[in-house]
């Protein structure tokens, strides 16, 4: 019977092969009668070892010839991923369709597939196989959160206008910034390095250009940035530092004019600096902090140059690339530095998570294939408050598409990103954009339970605009599409409820607000403070009943997100077995005033936390 099932395979793809294919397949059928003695295939040796160290376009002809001779599913999968990494979806989905011929195949190369064919635009299809996917590796409707997004911003009003920039070539252009009056840009428009096109997709090494910005946003051909940062291989990314006037960037990690490669012949890249002076770059330095057997990318200062945000697959990570960043420990703009230091599980996922942009001192954006979204690489904006990460807000399209959309810079409400999504002039393409509104959401909970409340009433003051009135859903959820930096304020109502208005909304897009239900007073008052206030400082001695406020359990604390609790309560954690801890804030004598911190508590983002009665 596997006979038999190996020879139907071979009959499937030879008829979706070319004929030369197709010859090759049936070659390699060992002779009725005649025991086949088994043979090294070098092209496949060659293949799985160009494929480890990631020169995936170099291995595409090894898996082909290794494949015209025999089947093998995992090996489609494979040069179906080879096609994935350098952008060539519909040959990635071809391949992947032949892998998935075989009865059993890896969980994670339905999840592979699936994400092509979304990728293709076809996204019934895609959910077929993400089911499949669900049902091997056990992860249940993995990617619902994902289409449910789709869906959700299907139905809004725009927020954004984009517009395709007539910089682009058939070739690639990434990584845009604005600088001095100029866009700066990487694109491999000017041909490949001293040894050749990449090994890893083919194409050719990127190098740094520039053009005047002005409304048009582009009015002259781009140039190539003169200087030493003009190496051999890829040279990408630029971020000035405040401080020293310095650019930041990343470059294919070399010594002495070569390339530096690990000890399983894998070539990085690392981060760099180097003088702008007189329109060159000069005098270019590695950044020492990290080792030259990772990979460091897509550097961003903050705006205050006091802390560098990159990308790289350092250890300790959660998963594939992660955001990292440093801090400047000298403020006069010397060369000290931390180490790196995780960004933390609220921004990093065991995706992808890399070129991230810092506007403003709260506010990080950054590309991710972890984080929900619409398929591919997409732009999700994350803001810092109370001391931690709020959770990620993913950019709604156009902004974002099915195909890869990355790289953003963003000044005020504008700015800049790549894309390869259908319609552009070549690989990756520069899209410029306007955000055209701003859509603000207010999520109100009972503060005695800590349960949404449906149908309370939001009334938005806009200034210069009539008042409008939208209503919360079952979620506790109301939104308002609002014009970029307009002034507003809300109140809220409902029934049984005292009503709250808030006047400081700056900067802000959602809101975690609070209701008090109105209750008839206590016929025998508690004892009060400071006019009217509940001492709850000290509990009474003879008191058992207790609340806490239940964080979370962590293997990995990130303790730098946890501290901020400690403005509201002690925080303090319960050891548990395999080497877990629960995290918990409190005590609280009454369960109101639980209820009343776990209101703040979600204002940090800990939107998981719940209060429980609890005995010391």
């Amino acid at each position: 019977m596997p006979q038999v099932l190996g020879l139907l395979v071979l009959l499937v793809i030879a008829l979706l092969l070319p004929a030369r294919q197709a010859q090759a397949l049936q070659a390699s059928r060992p002779p009725v009668g005649k025991p086949s003695k088994p043979k090294t295939d070098r092209d496949l040796i060659r293949a799985e070892k160009l494929y480890q160290i990631g020169q995936y376009h170099a291995a595409i002809p090894y898996f082909e010839r290794s494949l015209q001779r025999e089947y093998d599913a995992v090996n489609c999968a494979r040069l179906a991923g080879c096609y994935r990494r350098q952008g060539d979806y519909l040959q990635a989905e071809h391949w992947y369709k032949l892998a998935a011929l075989a009865d059993a195949l890896p969980p994670e190369y339905y999840r592979q597939y699936a994400e092509v064919l979304r990728m293709n635009g076809k996204p019934d299809l895609a959910l077929e196989w993400f089911e499949r996917y669900d049902r091997y590796a056990g992860n249940k409707r993995a990617h619902a959160a994902g289409y449910a997004l789709a869906a959700e911003e299907a139905i809004l009003q725009p927020e954004f206008r984009v517009a395709l920039l007539d910089v682009n070539t058939a070739f690639s252009e990434i990584s845009p910034a604005a600088f001095q009056g100029n866009l700066v840009f990487a694109s491999n428009r000017g041909g490949s390095g001293a040894e050749g096109p990449s090994p890893q997709n083919g194409a050719p090494y990127y190098d740094l250009f520039i053009t005047t910005l002005d409304e048009n946003p582009v009015s002259r051909p781009p140039s190539r940035i003169r200087g030493a940062v003009h190496s051999a291989w890829h040279d990408v990314g630029f971020s000035p530092d405040p401080l020293t006037g310095d650019i930041w960037f990343a470059r294919t990690t070399s010594s002495g004019g070569k390339r530096v490669r690990d000890g399983q012949g894998v070539v990085h890249t690392s981060l760099y600096t180097a003088h702008w002076k007189r329109d060159k770059l000069k005098g270019v330095k590695r950044f020492p902090k990290i080792g030259r057997q990772y990979t460091a990318a897509h550097p961003s200062m903050s705006p205050d140059g006091k802390r560098l945000y990159f990308a790289a697959d350092l250890p300790e990570g959660y998963g594939g690339m992660d955001i990292w960043y440093c801090d400047r420990v000298d403020e006069s703009g010397s060369a000290s530095w931390s180490d790196p230091v995780n960004a933390g599980s609220r921004i990093n996922t065991p995706g992808d998570e890399v070129f991230p942009f810092a506007p403003r001192l709260d506010r990080l954006y950054l590309a991710s294939d972890g984080h929900p979204g619409l398929g591919g690489l997409d732009i999700f904006q994350v803001d810092f408050s109370g001391g931690s990460w709020e959770a990620v807000r993913h950019l709604p399209a156009p902004v974002n598409s099915p195909r890869d959309d990355f790289g953003v810079y963003v000044r005020n409400n504008q700015g800049f990103f790549a894309s390869d999504r259908t319609g552009g002039r070549g690989g990756d393409d520069l899209y410029a954009f306007e955000r055209i509104s701003v859509r603000v959401g207010v999520y109100v909970l009972n503060l005695e339970s800590g349960q949404p409340i449906s149908g309370a009433r939001v009334e938005w003051i806009i200034d210069g605009q009539d008042n409008r009135q939208t209503n919360t859903d079952a979620r506790g959820f109301a939104f308002i599409d609002l014009p970029p930096g307009v002034d507003y304020y809300f109140s809220i109502q409902k029934s049984g409820f005292h009503e709250l208005a808030y006047t400081e909304t700056r900067n802000k897009e959602l809101f975690t607000v609070g209701m008090s239900p109105l209750v008839e007073p206590p016929a025998n008052p508690a004892p009060t403070l400071n006019g009217g206030v509940t001492n709850v400082s000290h509990p009474a001695a003879d008191a058992e009943l207790q609340y806490r406020i239940r964080i979370g359990v962590y293997r990995k604390p990130d303790m730098a997100s946890l501290l901020p609790l400690e403005s509201i309560a002690p925080l303090f954690s319960v050891p548990g077995a395999n080497n877990v801890s629960v995290f918990y804030v409190g005590p609280f004598l009454h369960a109101q005033d639980a209820h009343e911190a776990l209101i703040r508590v979600h204002e940090l983002r800990f939107t998981d936390a719940f209060v429980e009665e609890w005995v010391p």
